[in-house]
C-alpha cells in the first residue's frame, strides 16, 4: 500500500513497519529527515501563495499604468529612430 493513498490513522503504522528494518537509531532519524522536508515542503508552498488583486483592483491597475503610458507618449513622441523629435532637443546646454 502506498503511504499517501493510506487513511490518515494508518500512516504511521505503515511508516514505522516501513522503517522497522533499519533499527530505533536509523528509524528515528528518518522520522526527523521527514519532519524536516514536510516543513520545508510546508515553507516553499507558502512563498507561492501570493495574494491576487480582485478583478475591480486589476481593472484599476491596468487602467492606471495605460493612462501613465499614454501621457508619457503624448508628452515626448519619438521619431522613428528611437529619439525625441530634434525639435524638442535641449540644444543650450
Amino acid at each position: 500500500m502506498d503511504v499517501p493513498d493510506a487513511p490518515h490513522p494508518s500512516r504511521r503504522h505503515i511508516l514505522n513497519r516501513m522503517l522497522a528494518p533499519y533499527g530505533l537509531a536509523k528509524k528515528s532519524a528518518c522520522l526527523g529527515f521527514l519532519a524536516s522536508a514536510a516543513a520545508r515542503a510546508s515553507e516553499a508552498f507558502q512563498l507561492t501563495a501570493v495574494p491576487l488583486p480582485s478583478a475591480a483592483e486589476l481593472e484599476a491597475m491596468v487602467s492606471s499604468v495605460l493612462s501613465e503610458n499614454s501621457l508619457q507618449d503624448d508628452a515626448a513622441p519619438l521619431s522613428s529612430e528611437g529619439s525625441p523629435p530634434a525639435e524638442t532637443l535641449d540644444t543650450n546646454r
